[in-house]
């Protein structure tokens, strides 16, 4: 059984997407072919739950979080990873200047680097 906060999670994102994207419950099913018409019904009434396997095919299916899914966040689209850049040392050093500054300074550096920038063209 697998929950979240301590409560047994149901998809109750499900049967939006799939109504979303024209599908019945049993073509739904044939495309996945991992499940039964059955148990989608029953996933989308909260009778049974699916395993993470599962999870991660609808997910999938639907281009989506299984947080969206199981109603845990209202954002719809897959968060990407995030590319880390390799900084210098003196890059970090000017980003950790940077994040110490209170928001409106940030502003007055960021209008200097724009300027900067455009003097470079």
């Amino acid at each position: 059984m697998i929950k979240v906060q301590g409560e047994c999670i149901t998809l109750k994102n499900l049967k939006y997407l799939r109504e979303s994207r024209g599908l019945s419950q049993q073509k739904l099913a044939e495309l996945l072919g991992t499940t039964t018409q059955q148990n989608i019904q029953r996933y989308e009434a909260g009778q049974i739950e699916p395993d993470f396997e599962m999870l991660q095919q609808f997910a999938d299916f639907f281009d989506t979080s299984i947080d969206f899914l199981i109603n845990h966040t209202e954002i719809s689209t897959k968060i990407e990873k995030i590319e880390k850049y390799a900084l210098t040392i003196e890059e970090e050093k000017f980003i950790d200047k940077l994040r110490e500054l209170p928001p409106e300074y940030r502003f007055v550096v960021d209008g200097m680097l724009s300027v900067l920038q455009e003097k470079l063209k």
